[in-house]
C-alpha cells in the first residue's frame, strides 16, 4: 500500500490538497473544496474523479426542488490514506 500511495501522490498534483479539504469528514460541495484546495477547478474535478475511483472519496447527489446538490465526502479509506 505504501508504494501505491507514493505513486498516487507523486504523479497527481493536488491529491493531498483535495483530501485535506475533505479531511474533517463533513460533506462538502465543489465550491467549498475549491475554496480550501487552492487548485484550478479543472484540477479539482480530475482529482475528485480519481479519488472516487480509488474509493477514497464518495460523491452524493441529492435532488432538491429546483436544483441538484452534489457533495463529496472522504471515506474511511481516504482518512487512512
Amino acid at each position: 500500500m505504501f508504494f501505491k500511495k507514493v505513486e498516487i501522490i507523486g504523479v497527481r498534483k493536488g491529491i493531498l490538497n483535495v483530501l485535506e479539504a475533505l479531511g474533517d469528514g463533513e460533506k462538502k460541495t465543489f465550491t467549498e473544496i475549491s475554496e480550501s484546495a487552492a487548485l484550478s477547478p479543472a484540477t479539482i474535478s480530475l482529482r475528485l474523479i480519481e479519488l472516487q475511483q480509488l474509493n477514497l472519496v464518495k460523491k452524493e447527489v441529492e435532488n432538491r426542488p429546483g436544483r441538484v446538490l452534489i457533495q463529496y465526502q472522504i471515506t474511511e479509506s481516504g482518512k487512512k490514506f
